[in-house]
């Protein structure tokens, strides 16, 4: 999790004992592991009401919620290629209530398929 302020202006509580919360080059980490479960944080600015508007002393409560895929989608697959072409496709995953999940742009699926 990133938050507009830096971290060291920030006081990060997790409410959750089956995640675990880390650190990482300035932002917040919330490991999870195999668990699937609800996070809640309480976040609060540690900023000094005098520097101007802020909310100071206010605490903001996220909630986190962890999930795995159950089911994925690929869209757009053509009906034929030429042997040995290949084709981009989108995946759409979907978690065990249906819920649609997006991947982090920094992932990558491959999925080959091929007829005799």
């Amino acid at each position: 999790l990133s938050f507009s302020l830096p971290r060291k202006e920030l006081k990060v509580d997790l409410l959750t004992a089956t995640l675990k919360l880390g650190e990482g080059d300035g932002v917040v980490v919330l490991e999870a592991g195999e668990s699937l479960d609800v996070a809640t944080l309480l976040v609060q600015d540690l900023r000094r009401t005098q520097e101007g508007p802020s909310f100071a002393g206010s605490t903001l409560r996220v909630a986190v919620a962890v999930r795995v895929p159950n089911e994925a989608r690929i869209r757009d697959v053509p009906q034929r290629l030429p042997v040995g072409a290949s084709a981009l496709c989108s995946l759409e995953l979907a978690d065990a209530s249906g819920a649609a999940m997006v991947l982090p742009s920094n992932f990558q699926v491959n999925h080959s398929s091929s007829q005799p």
